[in-house]
């Protein structure tokens, strides 16, 4: 049997076939599996992150592990560099390589490194991450480090005074007779200095100041040391100045004067002077050379001097005084006084010890007087008659004035006479005091005179028709406030007019000289000789003199005085012939 394959048998058979060889093919294929690796190409990444706990014979790096691809480790770690100079110069690095294994990790990598020598001073170190694999080397930024050997647990500024102990405190036990202390605008090469405690302390004293350095400047403080040409330098702290003030060695003044201060590391004009004030007593005041005790708030008897600066408050040993004056040569200007009139104190200038001082003033320690500061006067109250020490307490110390002074309300019993003449003398007798002034009021037309008693106990009065006037006679004395202080008594007074009783010569010719005699009749108004008004010379209280003038008839005719509205003829007649 056979088969006869016709055009249509293979135009339908052939995309059958077709069809059946490509799933043959694939199931061929599939029945064998084929593997594919895919390579990191990614570079490994290391990187340095500083290093802590630097010491003179450790220190902790730090470091961290960024990425890791495929490559095959053999080693990885750390190496540390050291640069060396020769005797001539030349430089050579040293190199410690520190293996950490061939296991690094993703992340932080931190390693305690313990050198074999300890680290020197002031020398420069570098190091850096390394990691090995069969095809690379990778390595890190390299870091550097310098261990100037120093510890220093003491504040990095200090505040010091010029002269002063400065203390540091750390780890110098590196240093010996190589190194030098050296601070910054001071000329000296270097400052002497100890290290004791087993290398923890330096100390070193602040020198005088050179001269161009004032308060609150920062100077650095510096060890330094040369070894083969090479200079190293460590800056241990820094000093940061203070201002320090001098008194005078004068312990006791007058309160009018100024005590005097000094400072050699502080400058008002300088703007970056650091803080002084000066301490006197309760006063905290800008630093000043001159200071006046009377421009201070508060003063006392003794009184502390010192001053602040930035760090300290210094209070010097000795206090001030003040000096007070003899109380012996203290006196009363007058030996009594009038209640609401005023004293002063004569004897010592007061100026001198007291300047702008008021004191509190007590007679008895009882009874309080005012002072007036305008002058100098003290001003006695209403109190009792009678005799009274007198005590005045000043902030700055207490005078106890050893005489005393009487105090009398005003009194007075008699006048010489009560009809007096104008021009006669009246005594009034009293308790008046010997230099005070006195007013005596006639009250129905207000005359009124002043007089100053030249005597204890009296007053004497010249009757002046100006000033005195017939009346109640009031007598009073002036207060502090210049007003007048009448005592209750008053005396009623007469005065009378003046009255001619006498001529001498009673005849005469043209130019005659005549005197005429009376009571009171200086104080006249007029003379008339007839009916013509002549001129008078007054020789005293109670005789004057006239001249008959070139144009007197010659006859008799009358002698008169006028006073006011009052005329006193004598009797007699005088003939002009």
């Amino acid at each position: 049997m056979y088969f006869k394959f016709t055009n249509s048998i293979l135009r339908t058979a052939l995309p059958y076939s077709l069809l059946i060889f490509t799933i043959s093919f694939f199931l061929l294929s599939c029945s064998k599996e084929e593997k594919i690796t895919m390579i990191d190409t990614t570079p490994i990444s290391i990187e340095i992150d500083g290093y802590k706990n630097l010491k003179k014979d450790e220190i902790t790096l730090l470091g961290k592990v960024t990425y890791l691809n495929d490559e095959k480790i053999i080693d990885f770690g750390w190496i540390i560099q050291e640069r060396l100079f020769d005797e001539s110069g030349k430089e050579k690095v040293v190199e410690t390589t520190i293996s950490m294994g061939k296991d690094p990790k993703v992340g932080t990598v931190e390693y305690h490194y313990k050198p074999k020598k300890k680290f020197e001073f002031n020398q420069d170190y570098s190091y850096f991450l390394y990691l090995k694999t069969e095809e690379n080397v990778y390595r890190s930024e390299s870091n550097s480090f310098v261990f100037n050997g120093l510890v220093i647990k003491t504040e990095k500024t200090l505040k010091a005074a010029f002269g002063d102990q400065v203390t540091i405190e750390g780890d110098f036990s590196i240093i010996n007779s190589d190194f030098q202390l050296q601070i910054d605008d001071f000329t000296t090469t270097s400052i002497p200095y100890e290290v004791k405690k087993n290398g923890t302390i330096l100390n070193f004293q602040f020198p005088k100041n050179p001269g161009n350095i004032f308060s609150g400047e920062e100077l650095n403080i510096t060890l330094n040391k040369v070894d083969r040409n090479k200079t190293y330098r460590a800056i241990i702290g820094k000093i940061k100045v203070i201002a320090t003030a001098e008194v005078s060695a004068k312990l006791s003044y007058k309160f009018s004067e100024s005590i005097d201060f000094t400072s050699n590391d502080y400058s008002p004009s300088n703007p970056r002077n650091g803080y002084l004030k000066l301490l006197i007593g309760d006063n905290i005041i800008d630093f000043t050379n001159n200071v006046y005790f009377r421009h201070l708030k508060k003063v006392s008897p003794t009184m502390r001097i010192g001053y602040i600066n930035d760090r300290d408050t210094v209070i010097f040993k000795d206090v001030v005084t003040f000096e007070l004056p003899d109380q012996k040569l203290i006196n009363f200007s007058s030996i009594a006084v009038h209640p609401h009139s005023d004293f002063k104190l004569t004897g010592v200038n007061f100026g001198q010890y007291f300047t702008n001082l008021n004191p509190i003033a007590l007679f008895d320690n009882k009874y309080q007087i005012s002072y007036h500061e305008n002058n100098n006067s003290f001003v006695v109250p209403d109190i009792p008659d009678g005799t009274y020490s007198l005590t005045l307490r000043y902030p700055i110390g207490t005078l106890n004035i050893p005489k005393n002074i009487e105090v009398r309300k005003l009194k007075w019993t008699s006048l010489s006479t009560i009809n007096p003449h104008y021009g006669e003398t009246v005594t009034i007798k009293g308790n008046f005091i010997k230099g005070q002034e006195y007013r005596i009021l006639t009250p129905e037309n207000q005359d009124q005179a002043t007089v100053v008693a030249e005597k204890e106990n009296q007053l004497e009065v010249v009757i002046s028709p100006r000033s005195f006037s017939s009346g109640e006679w009031k007598i009073g004395y002036r207060d502090q406030d210049y007003n007048f202080t009448y005592n209750d008594k008053s005396q009623f007074v007469t005065i009378k007019s003046p009255v001619l009783t006498s001529a001498s010569p009673l005849r005469g010719r043209i130019g005659q000289v005549i005197t005429l005699k009376g009571a009171g009749i200086s104080y006249i108004n007029r003379v008339m000789l007839g009916d013509m008004d002549v001129y008078r010379t007054e020789i005293n209280n109670n005789e004057i003199q006239i001249t008959v003038p070139s144009y007197a008839p010659k006859g008799k005719m009358r002698l008169s005085i006028i006073t006011k509205d009052q005329i006193n003829t004598l009797p007699e007649l005088f003939e002009v012939y």
